[in-house]
């Protein structure tokens, strides 16, 4: 098997669309205030739980956004869903291959993969859920099984006649309490290990297939900057989800406005407001890349 040299989520761009991903590998990025809430918020509620700060940005409209997720972790805590020596966001490589973990046991023998999301239903179906697990046990031959937590957006709002931020929190609060099965699919306080979700063991997952899918990515990655051509997949722009990326697609320009870029070359930082993404100028980026 060739050496790998990326992470689970350069695999899912790439196969998404290669045309995001060689803007992704060049280290373009949507500035944090034009990430979606849905991704600051999952960044929030991961940076609270383990502990680890990170500078979320929340404007002055979202602050009550950034206080939901905020009652959610306190709830969390109270109801005690995760052991008290669980370790946080570990990073595992493995043959080239690197990933960071959420969630480990002390004696590395489980992880969990935490996913705050609206449809928490999608990350229940076995199948799907799989699909974002797989990876990881390959990076750890040492772990035996796994669990997936989805967590429920919690889609509760105030009250119109001027409910006051604090009525609607402790509002909140309290219906998380009342009802913890619908925030935390499988939810059951009689639980050992983690109290919510679904588990999966390492024998459920065909991990010769995933070998085989790594493998023929990485040698499609090697072959396109070869030819020095990335094609774009444009039925995917807005599946899942719009592709953060269609503003260059479409004007063939990387705004200083919308984006930033950590792999500048040094002549680069003498460019005007917007830099002109020629095929040329993408393949100079991407082929120094090893993958």
């Amino acid at each position: 098997m060739e050496e790998i040299k990326v992470r689970r989520s350069h695999l899912n761009d790439f196969e998404r669309c290669p045309r995001r991903f060689s803007y992704i590998k060049r280290g373009i990025k949507i500035r944090p205030q034009f990430q979606s809430l849905a991704i600051r918020q999952g960044s929030y509620l991961h940076s609270l739980i383990s502990g680890i700060e990170e500078g979320i940005y929340f404007n002055e409209n979202e602050q009550k956004d950034k206080m939901v997720v905020e009652i959610v972790v306190k709830v969390m805590k109270e109801l005690e869903l995760l052991p008290s020596d669980i370790k946080h966001e570990i990073l595992y490589s493995n043959n080239g291959a690197t990933g960071t973990l959420d969630l480990v046991s002390p004696d590395n023998r489980w992880f969990g993969e935490m996913k705050y999301t609206t449809k928490p239903d999608f990350y229940t179906n076995s199948f799907i859920a799989q699909a974002q697990l797989e990876w990881y046990f390959y990076l750890n031959p040492e772990f035996q099984y796994c669990y997936i937590l989805p967590i429920r957006v919690p889609a509760l709002r105030m009250q119109e006649v001027k409910e006051s931020i604090e009525k609607f929190l402790s509002r909140l609060e309290l219906d998380i309490l009342k009802r913890p099965s619908f925030y935390f699919p499988k939810y059951s306080s009689e639980r050992q290990e983690v109290k919510w979700g679904l588990k999966f063991y390492r024998h459920e997952f065909d991990m010769k297939q995933l070998e085989w899918r790594i493998n023929f990515c990485i040698k499609l990655i090697n072959y396109l900057n070869k030819i020095g051509h990335y094609p774009q997949h444009k039925a995917n722009c807005l599946t899942p989800s719009e592709c953060e990326y269609m503003s260059i697609c479409e004007t063939g320009a990387v705004s200083d406005t919308l984006y930033i870029q950590e792999t500048q070359q040094a002549q680069e930082t003498q460019q005007p407001q917007q830099t002109q993404v020629t095929q040329e100028t993408q393949v100079t980026q991407v082929t120094q890349q090893t993958y």
